[in-house]
C-alpha cells in the first residue's frame, strides 16, 4: 500500500510542489526583516508603474501556491472518478509550472526589495537557476510522452524476455531516457547559452550519442537479427561513438595539459613529431579522444540500478557549474560552461522521478549523451580533469577495476557481468534505493571536497582518495570470490 502511494503521480506532484512552497516560505522568513515597508507584489519585470503593497501581503504567494496544490489534487480526484486519466499529467505539469513561475516572481521581489547580493539572486545566479529549472521542466514534461511512444514501438526491456549478464531489472521498463536528456539539454542550451561553434558542437555530439543509444535500445529489444550488430559493444566503441567524439574535438574540445600529482602540469604540446618536415603535436588529440571515450563508458556502467545515474549526473553537473565560477574574474566563456553544466543537472533531475525504483524508463546506452557533456566540460570549464575524476571517483575507480579484472580473467573488457560495485553491494544485502542514495551521497561529498580544495593539491588528493576507493572495491571483489568458492 505504501509503495503504491509513493509511486503514484499524485503523491509525486504533492511532494515536489510542497518542496517549492517550502522554499518560498524559507525565502520570505529569511529576508522579511530586510524588506522595505512596501513591496511590488507579483513583481516580475520593470513594466510601467509598480503597484506597491504592504510587505505583509507577501504571504499570499506561498498561500496561493498551496491552494493551487489543493485545487489540482481535487481536480485530479474528480477526473479519476470520470475516468479521464489522461488529464492527470496535463494538470500536474501545468500546476507545477505555475508554481515555478510564482517562485521566480518571489525571487525577483526579494532581489528588488532587499538589495541582497546573494549568489542565487544576482544576474549570473538567476540565469543559472533559470536554465536549470527550464531544463528540468522540459525533461519532466517530455519523459511521459516518450515513454508512451517507446511502449507503442516496443522499446521496452522485459526481464522475462530480454537477458543481459548485468541485468537486475524486476519488471518491464521503457528504454531511451538518454534521448529525453539530449533533447532537453539541446532545447535549453539554445534558449540560454551563447551559440558558438563550441556550444553547437557539444549539442550535436550529445544528440548523436543519444541516437546511438536508441540504436542500441532497438538491437536489445526488437528480436530481429538484422539489428543485432548495432548493440555490439566493439562496433559501438570503435565505429559509432568516435563520431560524436570527433565532432567535439573539431568544435574545440581539446585538452592540452593535465595536472601532475607530484607538482605542476604535464603539457601535451611539449611533445611534437616531425612528419614529412612538419612538426605535429598529436598528444592533445589522442588524450582527449581516449579521455572522452573512457569517461562516457565508465559513466554508462554506473547506470545499473534505478535512479543511480540521474542522481550522479545531477550532482556532478551542479558541482561543475559552481567550480566553473570559483574565480574572481568570470568570463562569458566560463558563464556559458556553467550554464551548460546546470542545464545538464536540470535535465537529469527531470528524469529522476521516472527512473526511480521501480523505474518507468531507463537511460539505456543513451546515458553516454550526459557523459559527452560532462566529459566536454571537464576539459573546457575551470574544473579541469582532476576535479572531474574526484567528483566521479567512485564510478571512475569501479570502471577501472572492472576493466582490469576482466582482462586478468581473460574476459572481454566490454562484455557485461555482475561484478560492478552496485552488484557487489546488492550481494551484501543492500537495496536498489540504498545503492542509488550511496552513489548520490559519495558524489556530493567528493564534489564538496573538490569545491574546497586548492588547485595545486588536487591531483595528489585525487590519487590518495582514488587509492582508498580502489582498496574498498577490491576488498568487496575478494569477499565475493571467497563466498563463491565456499
Amino acid at each position: 500500500m505504501l509503495n503504491k502511494l509513493l509511486n503514484s503521480n499524485l503523491f509525486q506532484f504533492i511532494f515536489l510542489n510542497s518542496l517549492i512552497v517550502g522554499f518560498q516560505i524559507f525565502l520570505i522568513g529569511f529576508f522579511y526583516n530586510q524588506m522595505v515597508a512596501e513591496i511590488p507584489l507579483w513583481f516580475t519585470r520593470n513594466w510601467g508603474e509598480e503597484v506597491l503593497s504592504p510587505k505583509i501581503n507577501i504571504i499570499l504567494i506561498p498561500l496561493i501556491s498551496a491552494l493551487l496544490i489543493i485545487f489540482t489534487a481535487t481536480i485530479q480526484k474528480i477526473s479519476d472518478k470520470l475516468h479521464q486519466y489522461y488529464l492527470d499529467k496535463i494538470i500536474f505539469n501545468f500546476a507545477s509550472l505555475a508554481n515555478l513561475v510564482i517562485t521566480y516572481s518571489l525571487l525577483n521581489i526579494v532581489k528588488k526589495t532587499t538589495f541582497t547580493n546573494l549568489f542565487f539572486l544576482d544576474y549570473i545566479g538567476s540565469e543559472l537557476l533559470n536554465s536549470f529549472f527550464v531544463s528540468l521542466v522540459i525533461s519532466a514534461f517530455l519523459t511521459p510522452i516518450l515513454i508512451n511512444i517507446y511502449k507503442k514501438y516496443g522499446l521496452i526491456t522485459d526481464p522475462k524476455k530480454h537477458h543481459h549478464p548485468g541485468m537486475i531489472l524486476k519488471q518491464p521498463s521503457a528504454r531511451g531516457g538518454g534521448l529525453v536528456f539530449a533533447v532537453s539539454f539541446a532545447l535549453t542550451s539554445i534558449l540560454f547559452t551563447k551559440l558558438n561553434i563550441l556550444t553547437v558542437g557539444i549539442i550535436i555530439a550529445t544528440i548523436l550519442a543519444a541516437l546511438i543509444g536508441i540504436l542500441d535500445d532497438i538491437s536489445n529489444t526488437i528480436s530481429t537479427k538484422k539489428y543485432k550488430f548495432l548493440g555490439n559493444p566493439v562496433f559501438r566503441l570503435l565505429v559509432l561513438l568516435p563520431i560524436p567524439v570527433i565532432i567535439l574535438m573539431l568544435s574545440g574540445v581539446v585538452s592540452y595539459s593535465v595536472g601532475n600529482p607530484f607538482g605542476g602540469t604535464f603539457d601535451f604540446n611539449s611533445i611534437s613529431i616531425n612528419f614529412l618536415g612538419n612538426l605535429i603535436k598529436p598528444l592533445p588529440y589522442i588524450f582527449t579522444f581516449i579521455w572522452i571515450l573512457w569517461l562516457i563508458n565508465l559513466l554508462s556502467w554506473s547506470n545499473g540500478v534505478d535512479g543511480q545515474y540521474s542522481g550522479i549526473v545531477t550532482i556532478a553537473g551542479i558541482v561543475i557549474a559552481l567550480l566553473a565560477l570559483r574565480f574572481a574574474n568570470i568570463s562569458d566563456f566560463e558563464i556559458n560552461n556553467s550554464k551548460m553544466a546546470m542545464i545538464t543537472a536540470g535535465a537529469a533531475l527531470g528524469l529522476l522521478p521516472f527512473t526511480w525504483n521501480p523505474s518507468k524508463i531507463m537511460w539505456g546506452f543513451g546515458a553516454t549523451s550526459a557523459g559527452m557533456v560532462l566529459a566536454s566540460l571537464s576539459i573546457l570549464a575551470a574544473t579541469k580533469i582532476s576535479i572531474s575524476i574526484l567528483v566521479l571517483l567512485v564510478p571512475f575507480m569501479d570502471g577501472l577495476i572492472t576493466v582490469v579484472r576482466r582482462i586478468i580473467n581473460r574476459q572481454n573488457p566490454l562484455k557485461g557481468d555482475k561484478s560492478h560495485l552496485h552488484h557487489l553491494l546488492l550481494n551484501r544485502g543492500w537495496t536498489v534505493k540504498q545503492i542509488a542514495v550511496f552513489y548520490w551521497t559519495s558524489t556530493a561529498i567528493l564534489g564538496l571536497v573538490g569545491l574546497y580544495s586548492s588547485d595545486k593539491d588536487l591531483p595528489l588528493l585525487v590519487l590518495t582518495l582514488g587509492g582508498v576507493v580502489c582498496f574498498g572495491i577490491i576488498l568487496l571483489n575478494l569477499n565475493l570470490n571467497k563466498n563463491n568458492n565456499n
